[in-house]
């Protein structure tokens, strides 16, 4: 009998054993394992949202290096457009140039004006640029003209024709008489603008 009460001290102390070993695990995993889970996944979420900021600031970075290259392509076609540009000073030779590639194409101007309300309106203000109507009254042969028109494009200033109207008259058969509205822009600042 005293080895059955061995046994069962043996059994019970065995099961209280395996109590506590399975109450420490339990409390291990609870309290010490889960809470370094729980530490590992938020430190995991943190390395995430860090990777997810690094990309876009990668990308941020490229956005700019994008942006200064836009930039200086701008400011490179802003020299360019600027030299077509002339100043309101400059019209008597912009008169001169359409004058003389209309004669380079067997056009003959009956009259040629540039529109010397919208100059006087333009000497008041000190900046900034203004487009200037030149009406022109030209007898030319129609192949002839068109030859004209598509020259105008190649001057070194902004030249733009608003209207043409042909008009048919028995007395210059085959020529016609042309009317054509035009503008040229000019800038109207008695000093250059910096491009930089």
């Amino acid at each position: 009998m005293n080895d059955v009460f061995k046994q069962i001290g043996l059994t019970k102390n065995l099961a209280i054993a395996f109590g506590v070993i399975l109450v420490v695990i339990l409390g291990w995993y609870f309290f010490v394992f889960s809470a370094q889970m729980h530490s590992l996944s938020h430190a995991n979420q943190e390395i995430t949202e860090m990777k997810a900021t690094l990309e876009r600031s990668r990308a941020g970075i490229g956005d700019v290096n994008a942006v200064r290259n836009k930039t200086a392509q701008l400011r490179q076609e802003m020299k360019g457009l600027k030299t077509k540009i002339l100043k309101k000073k400059q019209v008597p030779e912009i008169i001169s140039q359409i004058v003389s590639r209309g004669k380079q194409n067997g056009i003959t101007f009956v009259s040629i004006e540039p529109a010397t309300d919208k100059l006087f309106q333009a000497a008041s203000a000190n900046s900034g640029y203004f487009q200037l109507p030149i009406n022109m009254d030209v007898v030319a042969d129609y192949l002839d003209f068109g030859r004209f028109v598509e020259q105008m494009n190649q001057v070194p200033f902004y030249f733009s024709i608003e209207q043409i109207t042909m008009n048919y008259t028995k007395d210059l058969f085959p020529k016609l008489n042309i009317n054509v509205k035009s503008q040229v822009v000019l800038d109207q600042s008695t000093t250059e603008i910096a491009t930089n």
